[in-house]
């Protein structure tokens, strides 16, 4: 009887997962990231994919969003946007929001998120964020340091005027 009851339980995990939407196993899938429960993370990934889809340990996710998707035929696009803690440390934001899009294709488990192509567009939009951030901190302190120096020089001309 155990057996049975284990089989059912088994099946009814299984058959759910085949009626999961791409926004639904997009979801789950970041809800398994943002906690770092790989395991069940593995669950939403293509089995080819299994093996490597922790994230980079410098991607703390601090919440994620997850948009309606694009479906044609058997793949989908799911656009994400992830609100991650902002590794910038000269920044005084605390995290960046970071957009772009899951990538998921229909199996015979049902839909499963493209780790690999996820993964290169979710690095590839932190890159640009990320240097963008470096950028307007190293411009904001370089303006800081501009009125600091014309503030110098206008003491040192009205000392030389004396």
């Amino acid at each position: 009887m155990r057996i049975v009851w284990i089989f059912l339980v088994w099946l009814m995990i299984g058959c759910s997962m085949k009626n999961m939407t791409p926004v639904d196993v997009t979801d789950s899938f970041w809800e398994a990231q943002s906690s770092h429960n790989i395991k069940n993370a593995q669950k939403f990934v293509t089995k080819e994919q299994r093996q490597n889809v922790a994230l980079d340990k410098r991607i703390k996710i601090v919440s994620y969003r997850v948009d309606e998707s694009d479906i044609s035929a058997n793949c989908a696009v799911v656009p994400t946007v992830l609100r991650v803690e902002n590794p910038v440390k000269l920044s005084t934001k605390e995290w960046i929001d970071i957009p772009f899009q899951t990538y998921l294709i229909k199996t015979n488990e049902g839909w499963k998120v493209e780790w690999e192509k996820t993964k290169r567009s979710l690095y590839m939009q932190s890159a640009k964020l990320y240097s963008k951030e470096i950028g307007n901190d190293i411009f904001e302190k370089f303006n800081d340091f501009k009125e600091i120096f014309k503030d110098l020089v206008n003491s040192l001309q009205k000392s030389i005027k004396k």
